[in-house]
């Protein structure tokens, strides 16, 4: 028999106290023409100081959406938030918008997806890192110049000294998301979202960048929450992974857990999909349909419709189970068998 449904989450015995980063009851809306609908619903995770967490999902399941709420960069007048989220002892969901604005940086930081659009392109990478370190410490523009060329050389830029005075476009996809890596951490946050950061990069500069979050995380205990829609990348890079679907968290577990034993067929579903050397000539697996959208989601399991698990007990809301120190929205999980690890990935 399941047990009861839980109110919190997966790890809470290791959250409150000790968690840089601790999301509760996190719920996003947005303002269409049709109405308010909801794009982000009772999400809840911790990040331990030191740690890397993975958010994991297809486009459209609110992994992005969750970070933008967590920053306070939804659009405002488009968009409602509510439930908690605690940097230190501050719930940054409570920050007025002056009291955010000097939080973001200080407390926490984000890396985005495309550094070209987050970058601005009418000024040298320098100014940009100057005018982030001064927005935040009280320092002269000579000793913020000198600080940009420390923080460009930690992240593994090389001419740090000559790199400051170019533009985005002179920097290739890498060196411009090294750059973003650095803006964001500048000014030592104890949390950093990290959304997509080895998005079109190629497999070697993939590696270099994942392996510099993990090397400032363990030098600087810096929180990462990392988004991302590769399982690889959370194989080689996290401790405990969130699976994201359809504005949920359907799934929180170890990664090695959730590799090898997963309890979600969603998350079972992302693991067949990824291509394996032991299947070569074989059709590649891929989740049937498409990820509802806002306005047309299931009043029941919102993965139901393509779940080839699906009963008659599915059409029902789920609740987020714990079953074993794990957590779970699924009713059949115990009696599910599902495919999980393959081959091709190694921790």
């Amino acid at each position: 028999m399941p047990p009861a449904c839980c109110g919190g989450h997966a790890g809470e015995s290791h959250a409150s106290m000790t968690a840089a980063l601790d999301v509760r009851s996190l719920d996003a809306y947005f303002q269409t023409v049709g109405g308010e609908v909801q794009a982000v619903r009772d999400v809840s995770f911790t990040v331990a100081p030191g740690e890397i967490v993975g958010i994991v999902g297809e486009s459209g399941s609110g992994k992005s959406v969750t970070a933008l709420a967590i920053m306070g960069l939804l659009p405002a007048g488009l968009s409602r938030v509510s439930g908690s989220a605690v940097v230190g002892s501050r719930d940054l969901l409570g920050l007025s918008p002056d009291e955010l604005v000097r939080a973001r940086g200080r407390q926490i930081s984000m890396i985005f997806q495309e550094p070209m659009t987050a970058l601005d392109p009418l000024f040298r990478i320098g100014d940009q890192i100057i005018e982030t370190i001064r927005a935040n410490q009280q320092v002269s523009r000579r000793a913020a110049a000198d600080r940009a060329v420390r923080i460009l050389t930690d992240v593994g830029i090389p001419d740090a000294a000559g790199r400051v005075r170019a533009y985005p476009h002179q920097l290739s996809g890498g060196m411009r998301q090294r750059v973003m890596i650095a803006i964001a951490l500048v000014s030592e946050p104890a949390v950093l979202i990290a959304d997509e950061p080895t998005t079109a990069l190629d497999v070697t500069v993939q590696a270099q960048i994942l392996e510099l979050l993990a090397e400032l995380s363990r030098e600087h205990g810096t929180a990462v929450v990392l988004i991302t829609h590769d399982l690889g990348v959370v194989a080689e890079t996290c401790t405990r992974v969130h699976t994201m679907y359809a504005g949920e968290i359907v799934e929180e577990c170890g990664v090695d857990e959730a590799l090898s034993e997963p309890k979600h067929p969603y998350t079972s579903g992302l693991i067949q999909a990824i291509p394996r050397a032991d299947k070569r000539g074989q059709p590649l697996y891929s989740i049937p349909g498409r990820v509802p959208p806002l306005t047309s989601m299931p009043s029941g399991c919102r993965f139901e419709p393509r779940c080839e698990h699906a009963r008659e007990v599915c059409r029902a809301p789920q609740p987020l189970l714990q079953p074993g120190g794990r957590a779970v929205r699924c009713c059949r999980y115990a009696e599910l068998a599902l495919p999980g690890s393959f081959a091709g990935i190694e921790r």
